[in-house]
């Protein structure tokens, strides 16, 4: 099995696809079916279904005219049929014309949601079918403005599954200002060298207290909680898709031996990093 880089996927790098929208049934450079991750976004748009995509230790199936959402650093592998059609585009954080930060105010990406898919009716469905169209006739293009109006669909595209989400989904996108959305994430910036809740209220200018209550009432759980579940979440890709030693993946996590993180990760899943490793895949 191909070692999945342990790196944290924050940056984009050499390896970042700026942008691209490729059909699903052509071949790529990799089998999509095996477990694997990257630092640009991906997003499936499937105009006729069939199969299971397994976006981090959760198995949704591929329906008709749904849209799948996978940020940098997930894992995932789709495994479709032969029946199944559509589209994925490809982009980078760099790309995106809004900027970063803007990316982390969609509720399908960054870790926002623990269901990153839309399943939707023809009628919704076919408002993205014309920026399809578009995206694809500008990528043939060879002049100046092109590349300006892709990012102006792309933005289109995410603004419209942004509302659709909040509608079909029946979510409420978390107040960009507020005390929770904010520390969700500092928690993804920060999460491998800041395990303590004290110095993440600090960074938000607010008391334990305060960030504790924010947490509670608009997240369900508790900040410790909140930043455990970001580690816990990491841990498992990194010990159940690579060969890396445990030693290693504990001094990624910021844990100061294999011990500590065996103790840790075995409290929080129930399973041991040795037992994980070798039985893992059926929990997924």
């Amino acid at each position: 099995m191909k070692n999945i880089p342990i790196h944290s996927f924050l940056i984009d790098d050499e390896s970042s696809i700026p942008f691209q929208l490729v059909e699903l049934t052509k071949e790529g450079s990799y089998d999509t079916s095996i477990p694997h991750r990257h630092n640009y976004y991906e997003v499936f748009i499937f105009e006729k279904g069939g199969g299971e995509h397994n976006i981090d230790f959760q198995s949704f199936s591929i329906k008709d005219q749904s849209i799948h959402f996978v940020s940098p650093g997930q894992v995932h592998n789709v495994v479709r049929t032969d029946q199944s059609k559509g589209y994925v585009i490809l982009f980078s954080r760099d790309f995106y014309p809004s900027g970063q930060s803007r990316l982390r105010e969609f509720p399908f990406l960054n870790n926002n949601s623990e269901k990153p898919i839309l399943n939707l009716n023809l009628q919704n469905f076919h408002i993205f079918q014309p920026l399809i169209a578009s995206i694809l006739i500008e990528q043939d293009t060879i002049d100046s403005f092109g590349k300006d109006l892709i990012k102006s669909y792309l933005n289109t595209f995410l603004i419209h599954c942004k509302r659709l989400f909040n509608t079909t989904i029946n979510a409420i996108t978390s107040n960009n200002d507020s005390v929770s959305f904010n520390f969700k994430q500092l928690i993804d910036t920060h999460y491998l060298q800041i395990h303590n809740v004290a110095e993440y209220a600090h960074m938000l200018n607010c008391s334990e207290k305060q960030l504790s209550s924010a947490s509670k009432k608009e997240l369900g759980v508790s900040p410790k909680e909140l930043i455990y579940s970001r580690i816990i979440l990491e841990a498992k890709r990194l010990v159940l898709f690579t060969n890396h030693s445990f030693q290693e993946i504990a001094f990624f996590l910021n844990y100061q031996d294999a011990s500590h993180f065996a103790k840790f990760f075995k409290g929080k899943t129930g399973y041991s990093p040795s037992y994980f490793r070798e039985n893992g895949k059926k929990y997924l």
